[in-house]
C-alpha cells in the first residue's frame, strides 16, 4: 500500500544547507512550519480523512523545479539531491506528525526511497510529489 501526495510548494532558500546568509532561528523555524502547513494542505485537499497509518515505510521526493530564481522569490532550487533531502526535513516531519502516516522519521520507522530533481518548465509546475510506500 501508499500515499501519494503533490505538493504545490517548494522549500524556502533558507533550508539550504548552503544558505550564504546567516541562518535565523525565528526565520528556519518559520519556513519549516510554512512547509508543514503546505503537506498538510496538500493533504486535505487530495485525500479523505482518516489518512492511513503504517509502521514502516519508504518516502520518495522527486523535487520539481525551473531552476530559475526570479527577483523576491525566497524558494529553494537545488541542484544536487543530498542538499535537497536536506531541505526536505520538514516534510518528513509533517508526514509523520501532522498526517500520522507512521510513528517516527527515525531509521526504525522510515527509511529514504528514490529522491531526484526534475526540471520543468514552468514555475507554476513546481512542487513536490511525496510517495510514501509501506514495507513489510
Amino acid at each position: 500500500m501508499s500515499f501519494q501526495l503533490w505538493v504545490p510548494a517548494l522549500p524556502d532558500r533558507v533550508l539550504s544547507p548552503n544558505a550564504g546568509e546567516v541562518k535565523v532561528i525565528a526565520k528556519v523555524s518559520e519556513a519549516r512550519a510554512e512547509l508543514h502547513t503546505q503537506v498538510m494542505f496538500a493533504a486535505l485537499d487530495q485525500h479523505a480523512q482518516p489518512w492511513p497509518t503504517f509502521n514502516r515505510v519508504r518516502v520518495g521526493i522527486v523535487y520539481y523545479h525551473t531552476g530559475k530564481r526570479p527577483k523576491g522569490d525566497p524558494y529553494y532550487r537545488p541542484r544536487d539531491v543530498p542538499n535537497a533531502v536536506s531541505a526536505l526535513k520538514p516534510v518528513y516531519d509533517a508526514l509523520h506528525r501532522e498526517l500520522g502516516l507512521f510513528p517516527d522519521d527515525d531509521s526504525a520507522y522510515m527509511e529514504l526511497g528514490d529522491h531526484r530533481i526534475e526540471h520543468v518548465e514552468e514555475l507554476a509546475d513546481e512542487g513536490l510529489l511525496i510517495t510514501v510506500e509501506e514495507l513489510l
